[in-house]
């Protein structure tokens, strides 16, 4: 029988068959669903799981075989109790075999999409190296895979992915080894996100990068367990980039990695980097946004990777950067950046050296967004700005500071902004505390009565409700 959801994907296509009696006795209206051509019949199959898509075939004759025309293939297992996982693979993976064979058998062609979730059920490797390889034989353009290993194998990546002239999108997650053989060529390749893989080494992953000339996006998320030292991401058309360790917020033990970036196109950079030897990064003279949380208490060279990472960055126009485990003072720094507009800084304190860095290195800052790091309330503030950056006095318009305290620090923080900022117009303020009514009165009493050089500026307080 169909489940529930084959049930509901039946009665939404069949819609359109409306009953209705005339003295009594039963007349059927036209069929306006099964009055559409079968091109749209197959798009409208193709949004439905190929399970619920494959089910539709008991509706008529003309349905029987419709489905196999569908050029998206969603093959997800559900998670299911330890006692029925057996019976349940061999019932999953039977159905994908069919699938392949029926398409096969009425000639079906190429399909533009794969999709393989094995959820908790364990599959044959065997089957699955089959179906991506027919997959590829399919010309598919879109290949996503997200394997569990329950029974401690880890799947072997099939060498026909390598060599895939129509593989467009490829996205892996979980207990996937990335072997990639000497000869390799994904000619059309232009999204490649690994999620948790393993790679039988360093060169792997080079090779799979920089051997894909027209990849624009990269996602990488790393884990302990990626048997990966030197991370070398080279890529002539790379345009978005996003990395990350799954750490856990704690650094691996032992870890000792480098990471090193090079993409002249790079537009958008998402970098959280904390367990590793060195970061390089250059040649991003065209990056646009970047959101960045590194530390560098590991690094072999924390002063001059750190110069030459701002200095591969400064182009940026929007920024978010998390300074709190970057524990180099920014005297040694030069860079200017003159592109930014939007900031967003996470930092220990109040006055963090690398807060007044980037309001005197930024002189056409627009927006400015300070959170302080709740877990560093006990951090004293450090000293204001000397002299007043040169934002304050021409585009700084807007001021956002979050996870705000009502100590001294705090209001003197407030103080100089509202005196300096000479076009501001908006100074937001919202505090994790909560404050009553009565105190809330008073701190809005106390902002007030500071002066203000702005006198559009308008200040608004938020507190935890």
């Amino acid at each position: 029988m169909a489940d529930s959801s084959s049930k509901r994907a039946i009665n939404s296509i069949s819609r359109g068959r409306k009953s209705k009696t005339r003295k009594g006795v039963p007349v059927v209206e036209d069929d306006r669903i099964s009055d559409l051509p079968d091109s749209v019949l197959v798009h409208i199959l193709s949004f439905l799981p190929t399970k619920d898509a494959v089910v539709t075939g008991i509706l008529s004759k003309r349905w029987e075989f419709l489905w196999t025309n569908v050029t998206n293939l969603q093959f997800v297992c559900p998670n299911i109790p330890a006692p029925a996982n057996r019976e349940k693979k061999m019932g999953f993976s039977n159905f994908v075999n069919k699938v392949f064979v029926q398409r096969s058998d009425r000639n079906s062609g190429s399909i533009d999409k794969f999709t393989l979730v094995n959820g908790n059920a364990e599959i044959d490797l065997n089957d699955a190296q089959s179906w991506v390889d027919t997959a590829i034989s399919l010309g598919v353009q879109k290949l996503e895979l997200e394997l569990t290993f329950v029974t401690g194998y880890w799947f072997i990546l099939p060498p026909s992915v390598f060599t895939s002239k129509t593989l467009v999108v490829l996205e892996l997650c979980g207990g996937v080894i990335i072997y990639v053989p000497n000869s390799v060529c994904i000619p059309n390749l232009k999204t490649l996100n690994l999620d948790s893989v393993m790679y039988l080494g360093d060169e792997s992953l080079c090779k799979l990068i920089s051997t894909s000339l027209v990849l624009e996006n990269l996602t990488l998320l790393m884990t302990e367990f990626d048997n990966v030292e030197k991370w070398r991401i080279s890529a002539p058309a790379l345009k978005r980039l996003k990395i990350a360790f799954d750490s856990n917020d704690e650094p691996f033990p032992g870890l000792d990695s480098m990471l090193e970036i090079n993409a002249p196109e790079l537009q958008y950079l998402d970098i959280r980097y904390h367990n590793s030897k060195r970061l390089i990064v250059t040649n991003c003279g065209n990056l646009i946004e970047a959101n960045v949380d590194i530390g560098n208490t590991e690094w072999d060279n924390p002063t001059e990777d750190l110069i030459k990472f701002f200095e591969a960055i400064n182009n940026v126009k929007f920024l978010s950067i998390n300074v709190v485990d970057i524990y180099r003072e920014p005297e040694l720094l030069s860079t200017k950046f003159l592109k930014l507009t939007h900031l967003t800084m996470r930092t220990r304190c109040a006055w963090h050296p690398f807060l007044r860095w980037f309001l005197e290195s930024a002189d056409n800052l627009e927006v400015l967004t300070f959170k302080e790091d709740p877990r560093y309330l006990d951090c004293a503030m450090l000293t204001e700005p000397e002299s007043v950056p040169r934002c304050f006095s021409s585009c700084l318009g807007a001021i956002s500071v979050e996870n705000w305290y009502p100590t001294k620090e705090g209001f003197e923080m407030l103080k100089f902004f509202l005196k300096n900022g000479k076009v501001l117009k908006t100074l937001d303020i919202s505090s994790p505390w909560k404050i009553d009514k009565r105190a809330m009165d008073i701190i809005l009493q106390k902002t007030s009565e500071f002066p203000k050089a702005s006198d559009m500026c308008e200040i608004t307080i938020h507190t935890k409700r």
